[in-house]
């Protein structure tokens, strides 16, 4: 650890290597090897969110759930299509919380076509489900405020997670991510006009310094994710997972993914009978 301790050390900029002085001797970050240890575990974590899920948060996911919230950090145009019952809402719940951590000054938007669809994933996966099984993610929230047609997520280091009906009367919010769930029921006119003009870029202190105020490059790019069950060709849906695909081959940023039912089999979420029973009663399309 000394030597990777070190290796931080060297690649700190004049402000960063003074930053412990900036606190009061009794505070922790007062320590040099403390601060140190603190750009590198962070470093660390934004680069591998999965694991800080795993050894922070202490919450466990499937493979193929590391490798989506893995792609959702380091994209900012997601499309993923997937099979009922794939467990997208816990992948989103997951995907927000620590985004909101790692990155302080996050507002995250949830927003679908129906007012109580992003409302569950924040009332049942995030308020519910995550934070019983994580005292850690309990301990980074402070307040969790139910409205009349919102849902809020208040977390101490200044990130917002905040549930919007596509509709428009969302007008005046403002994010660093949007996350459309079951994407197919927007009304992408809605979306286009009033919640893809949310995104601004993440505000933090440090780009306020005359040392930083000019460098672009720190800037980091506000994020799209639109996550849904599978689609018509018609749909406008379709043309976004296409545009994804392309931008994904071309290395822009932009990633795609589609799950079938076979993740749901595989993990023991649904059993085959049960699909063989659902086939019966619907349609071939369906």
């Amino acid at each position: 650890m000394s030597k990777l301790l070190k290796n931080v050390r060297e690649k700190l900029d004049k402000n960063q290597q003074n930053i412990h002085k900036k606190f009061s001797n009794s505070h922790w970050l007062s320590n040099e090897k403390n601060a140190n240890q603190f750009y590198l575990w962070n470093t660390f974590f934004r680069r591998n969110p999965q694991v800080f899920v795993r050894e922070y948060l202490k919450i466990e996911m499937h493979w193929y759930q590391s490798i989506l919230i893995y792609l959702m950090f380091i994209s900012d145009f997601i499309v993923v299509i997937a099979a009922r019952a794939s467990a997208k809402s816990f992948v989103i719940a997951i995907y927000a919380v620590t985004r909101a951590i790692l990155y302080p000054n996050s507002n995250i938007i949830l927003t679908s076509g129906t007012r109580g669809q992003s409302r569950l994933i924040v009332s049942s996966k995030i308020q519910q489900e995550l934070c019983e099984k994580s005292p850690m993610l309990r301990r980074e929230i402070k307040d969790i405020k139910v409205q009349q047609n919102e849902v809020i997520v208040i977390f101490k280091n200044g990130s917002v997670i905040e549930t919007v009906t596509c509709s428009d009367s969302a007008l005046g919010h403002r994010s660093t991510v949007n996350v459309g769930e079951e994407a197919k029921t927007i009304d992408k006119t809605i979306l286009d006009r009033v919640i893809s003009p949310f995104r601004i870029v993440r505000q933090v202190n440090f780009m306020k310094l005359a040392d930083y105020k000019d460098e672009i490059k720190f800037q980091e790019e506000p994020s799209e994710i639109l996550i849904s069950s599978s689609v018509e060709e018609t749909h406008w849906l379709y043309e976004q997972a296409k545009n994804a695909n392309s931008g994904m081959l071309k290395n822009d940023g932009s990633f795609f993914v589609a799950f079938d039912y076979s993740i749901s089999l595989k993990h023991g979420i649904r059993t085959f009978k049960q699909m063989i029973t659902e086939k019966k009663k619907v349609d071939p399309i369906t």
